[in-house]
């Protein structure tokens, strides 16, 4: 998919985020305490036109718009460009929520298995911490993915709409610089 085409699907979904409030955006300032939050750092919102606010995943414990929205696209999958090395993802969490990712690449000739910076399975932090998922392309060519995140209380219970599943897919060029990495 070119860039322009890709540009052009991102403004589609981005107006109808906000033509029908499914995504949920706020200040980077903004602190929810009172359940599980996840959200992508407002540089890369900025990106998708949220203007320097959150993009929520989760808020409060709930589904948050991105999710929403991914969600009615009916098997189409979302592209992260290029130019696109990792995904900056903040969160926090009432003490003793547990995590559990799960990480997958369909197309591993074109990009290895997504890698994080935490530990794949722990406890959510209390505090807002931030993590990345590293999307490690090794060739030309697009990427199918699977990034899945389980979380639960302290009692083991799973919270509403655990485990979420992402299948996305990345577009990988190795003469981009930022894409290199082998």
């Amino acid at each position: 998919m070119n860039r322009l085409k890709f540009y052009q699907i991102v403004l589609m979904v981005v107006s109808t985020f906000f033509s029908s409030s499914l995504v949920s955006c706020s200040t980077p300032e903004t602190s929810d305490k009172d359940g599980v939050s996840i959200w992508i750092d407002p540089q890369q919102a900025q990106r998708l036109s949220c203007r320097g606010a959150n993009l929520y995943i989760l808020q409060e414990g709930k589904l948050g718009g991105l999710i929403r929205t991914i969600s009615k696209w009916n098997g189409h999958r979302p592209t992260i460009p290029a130019d696109i090395p990792a995904v900056n993802v903040t969160w926090q969490a009432p003490p003793d929520y547990k995590y559990q990712f799960q990480l997958r690449s369909y197309t591993r000739n074109v990009m290895r298995t997504p890698k994080l910076n935490i530990p794949r399975k722990g406890t959510v932090p209390q505090t807002e911490s931030k993590f990345q998922i590293e999307l490690p392309c090794v060739s030309d060519g697009l990427a199918s993915i699977m990034i899945a995140l389980r979380i639960t209380d302290a009692t083991r219970t799973r919270m509403p709409g655990s485990p979420i599943a992402l299948e996305l897919r990345k577009e990988c060029r190795l003469d981009d610089d930022q894409s290199r990495q082998k």
